[in-house]
Parts: structure tokens; sequence; C-alpha cells
């Protein structure tokens, strides 16, 4: 073998090996980028199980010294406490007939019954969305603190005139939705790290009765026969990490 042609030969096995090392070298690169991508994600994925546990932690805390206030309803009355004179000077019809005509501006109230109980150790505060009427007081109050098992029972009113009420029987006899009214006793812890409950009632339906074979005529419903509906709707609970940034857990 002559002098040009081994190094011609020593040429092509330099070549060989250069490209044997790179094609080594992209692969080892390729193994060493992908376990870098998969211990960046393993890690994140880590920071997202941590994140989970300290917030379901927290969240945990919260609700070990969360309020145990039990809301029930119990019935409902109709009523026309405040109603407005007729054009006639009549407040309530003799003959317990209501005609839109003539009564349209009578106030009828839907007075909803609920228990309020505080089931825990602690003295709890408590909100109203609209005033609260005990049992046998006249007046309402929008706010009240209950002690460690001690009970309230009283009102709250929905209050329409007859008009409106004729409105919403209407809406509901035509396969409509009517309007819902709804009654919010709220709880707020006093920390910045706390929470807040909720508890609603919700009213649909119509005190009013429609008198049958005579147009616009209606007379008032009682506890059995009238279509009013009360659902106590789910407890609700929001937790904060910090109420005064707004930020919730």
């Amino acid at each position: 073998m002559s002098s040009a042609e081994a190094l011609s030969l020593a040429g092509v096995i330099v070549a060989a090996i250069s490209a044997l090392a790179t094609g080594v070298s992209a692969i080892v690169i390729a193994i060493q980028s992908k376990h870098t991508r998969a211990s960046a994600e393993a890690s994140q994925a880590a920071v997202v199980v941590a994140h989970e546990t300290l917030r379901e932690a927290q969240i945990a805390r919260l609700d070990a010294i969360a309020p145990q206030v039990l809301v029930e309803t119990y019935d409902f009355v109709v009523d026309i406490p405040t109603a407005a004179p007729s054009k006639q000077g009549q407040a309530v019809p003799e003959d317990g007939i209501l005609r839109l005509t003539r009564d349209g501006e009578l106030r009828i109230t839907c007075a909803v019954g609920l228990r309020v109980r505080n089931e825990g150790n602690r003295s709890v505060p408590l909100a109203f969305s609209s005033p609260f009427f005990l049992d046998g007081k006249s007046y309402g109050f929008v706010q009240q603190t209950l002690k460690p098992a001690e009970e309230i029972a009283g009102r709250y009113h929905v209050t329409q005139t007859f008009a409106e009420w004729v409105n919403r029987a209407q809406a509901s006899l035509d396969g409509g939705i009517g309007d819902t009214d709804t009654f919010e006793i709220a709880y707020s812890g006093p920390g910045d790290s706390d929470l807040s409950e909720y508890h609603r009632i919700q009213t649909s339906g119509y005190p009013i009765i429609k008198v049958v074979n005579q147009d616009s005529a209606w007379t008032l419903g009682e506890l059995f026969t009238t279509e009013v509906k009360v659902e106590a709707l789910p407890l609700e609970r929001v937790y904060w990490r910090s109420r005064k940034r707004g930020e919730k857990f």
C-alpha cells in the first residue's frame, strides 16, 4: 500500500470515528435531555402535590373551627300585616275575594318559619339578609349571636303587593318560571385566613288561589292549599387564604 493510499484510509477511519463519536454524543445528549425533562416534570408534580396537600390541610383546619349551625323550616303563614287601603277605602274585602282592579296595592306577606340552633361549643355571630322576627315579637333584627346550645325560632317575610303575587302566579300557570326569594343567614370568621358560611332558604310560588269561574278573582291560601314552596339550599362555605387580599383556597 502506498503512502497516499495509507493516508486516504486513515482519513476515512478518522471520519468514521468522528461520525460515530458525534452520533454517540447526540444519543447521550438526547438521553440527558430526556432525564432532565423527566426530572423537571417530576419536580413540578411534586410542587403541585405539596401545594394541594397544604391547601387541604388549611381547609381541614378551617373546617375544624367552623361553627355548627342548624337551620330548618317548619311552616309558613299568609298575612296582610300592612294592608294599603284600596280605592274604595277597604283594607281587606269582607268576602275574602281579592280583585286586581280594587285590591292590587294590598301588601300580602308570606311569613316563613325557621329554627336556628347553635350546636357548637362557642358563641356564633350571625347576619340575616332581611329582618328576622322571633315568634311572638313584632320587631325584627338582622344580627344575632347564638350561645352554645341556644336556639331561636321565628320568621322571615316575603312581601309583595297583590298585583305582584298575581303576576308570579300567572307566569307559573302559563308554564313559565316564577320569581324566587332567597333568605340568607351568614357567618363570617374574624380572622384574615378564615371562612365564611352561608345558609340559604329559597321561597318560590305564590300564596293566593284563583277563584274558579271568576276573572281576576283570588283568595288567600293557607299552609296546605297554596303553591308556596320553601327549600333549604345546600350549605356553602368560602375558605379564605387572605380575606384582605381577596384570596381564596
